[in-house]
């Protein structure tokens, strides 16, 4: 995943967005994702849902470490947010194993995703 966002973001038209930016906005995309996935995969038992939410929460984990301290100096709101909803996912995803029971809170999954979006919205 992390490579195709790689190879796509050097595709992009140039917007005048910092790599920080790019890098805050690429990051909240995919907690988004991981919130929805997570969402579905509490419909029911399936595996699917769980494991592409996963790969997104690892994805967008992996893209914030290697853009934290840019995304940090430029937007600390945006830094927050994305340290909650990423601390958030990581009790719901323990790994890639899909556990039993989905215990974490969809709402404050989502909650967490829509405040991402905010702070790193336009």
């Amino acid at each position: 995943i992390i490579a195709t966002l790689r190879a796509a973001a050097k595709k992009a038209p140039d917007d005048g967005s910092t790599e920080a930016e790019i890098a805050a906005g690429v990051a909240a995309d995919q907690i988004d994702r991981a919130a929805v996935m997570y969402r579905i995969a509490t419909d029911g038992e399936s595996y699917e849902p769980y494991l592409d939410g996963y790969g997104f929460f690892k994805s967008a984990s992996a893209l914030y470490a290697e853009g934290k301290d840019g995304i940090v100096e430029s937007n600390p709101a945006a830094a927050a947010a994305i340290e909650k909803a990423l601390g958030l996912l990581a009790t719901a995803y323990p790994s890639a194993l899909r556990p039993d029971e989905l215990t974490a809170s969809p709402a404050a999954l989502t909650a967490a995703a829509s405040g991402v979006l905010l702070e790193t919205a336009d």
